[in-house]
């Protein structure tokens, strides 16, 4: 990225189901859309797992990108990072395909890491 590359909007995009406070941050420059997201945690004290809202997290942020990309024909390229809080290190966690719930092409670039 450029640091002169206009920034054509920004906004915070709060889930409709995040009882933390989660949401979509995003810019769109003229050929780019770049999200971050921080979908819901789990909640030891409140035996709360965020799984479903995790799953319902990422439709809703990867739909929104796929909207803007019809919408925007100029539009080349968008991308969602973050921390999608989907445990894929261990064999069977509850997210740990969380982009198949997902329409479209999108694709995982990152890799698992043990804490």
């Amino acid at each position: 990225l450029r640091k002169d590359l206009p920034i054509v909007e920004s906004k915070f995009l709060p889930y409709r189901n995040s009882f933390q406070g989660r949401g979509l941050l995003y810019i769109q420059t003229p050929t780019m859309l770049l999200a971050t997201t921080h979908l819901e945690s789990f909640m030891v004290a409140k035996a709360y797992d965020g799984v479903k809202q995790r799953e319902e997290q990422i439709v809703e942020a990867t739909t929104f990108c796929e909207l803007r990309l019809r919408e925007n024909p100029q539009l080349q390229l968008a991308a969602i990072v973050g921390d999608f809080n989907w445990d894929d290190e261990r064999p069977k966690a509850p997210n740990r395909s969380l982009l198949q719930v997902t329409k479209g092409e999108w694709k995982d670039a990152g890799k698992p890491r043990d804490y």
